[in-house]
């Protein structure tokens, strides 16, 4: 009997070894995805603040404003 249960211990042990080593992979593949993630939310949020810009120069220029009144409201 205590050759199967060590023989099961030692199973287990590898088993748990495993499966500690895929997490600590996982884990390493979620952190990176996590920056990929921010990197794509910053340039969204760059991409989002320049088509506002965009649109407010457009909107000044049709209403008539000067170009110093536009770089002062850009700022």
């Amino acid at each position: 009997m205590q050759k199967s249960a060590a023989a099961n211990i030692d199973s287990l042990k590898a088993d748990l070894k495993s499966k500690k080593t895929e997490i600590k992979k996982l884990d390493k593949e979620l952190a990176r995805l996590a920056e990929k993630k921010d990197e794509a939310d910053k340039k969204a949020a760059i991409e989002t603040n320049k088509k506002k810009s965009e649109e407010l120069v457009a909107n000044a220029l049709a209403n008539g404003m000067t170009a110093e009144d536009i770089a002062e409201l850009l700022k």
